[in-house]
């Protein structure tokens, strides 16, 4: 095993660190695009302006990164990702936006991280791939959240924002 110096755990500590705030800001973005709401904004512009916030450090980054990389994209490979990005990500985000108009932020926290289960469940059926013991578990405690989410949500007044 390698030594640990001073560097690596730097390093170590560092990437723990950009992980929490990775963690904590992914997951504070269903309860800022509610209080966004709020304001009257819609789902499309609230988008529209998040793209546009993004875009520019996107662009950077590609730029930084394509001039030292071995393999230069060439302008096919750039319509390619551009048409990735808005097949996947942009339409991925949008209806998760519109979902976020009808539904409340921790229920489509829920549904957004509990979709590997389904694919796990659509793999069983469909390509009869055995579920191992741990993906059990896996599953009783994701719908066991589900179901304690689900519960929490339903209200006769439909008062529950966040």
């Amino acid at each position: 095993m390698a030594k640990e110096t001073p560097f690596r755990k730097n390093e170590h500590v560092m990437g723990l660190v950009l992980v929490m705030i990775g963690a904590i800001a992914f997951s504070s973005k269903a309860v800022l695009v509610k209080l966004a709401y709020r304001h009257g904004i819609d789902a499309l512009n609230l988008l529209t302006l998040r793209m546009v916030f993004a875009l520019p450090f996107y662009a950077l980054i590609a730029f930084f990164t394509n001039r030292l990389a071995a393999y230069r994209l060439t302008r096919k490979d750039y319509l390619m990702v551009a048409g990735t990005g808005i097949l996947g990500y942009y339409l991925a985000s949008l209806f998760d936006f519109w979902g976020l108009e009808y539904i409340t932020a921790s229920m489509e926290r829920l549904i957004l991280f509990a979709y590997p289960s389904i694919t796990l469940i659509m793999g069983a059926v469909i390509f009869k791939t055995p579920i191992l013991k741990s993906q059990y578990v896996a599953l009783v405690l994701t719908y066991i959240g589900v179901f304690v989410i689900f519960a929490g949500d339903v209200s006769i007044d439909n008062q529950s924002d966040l």
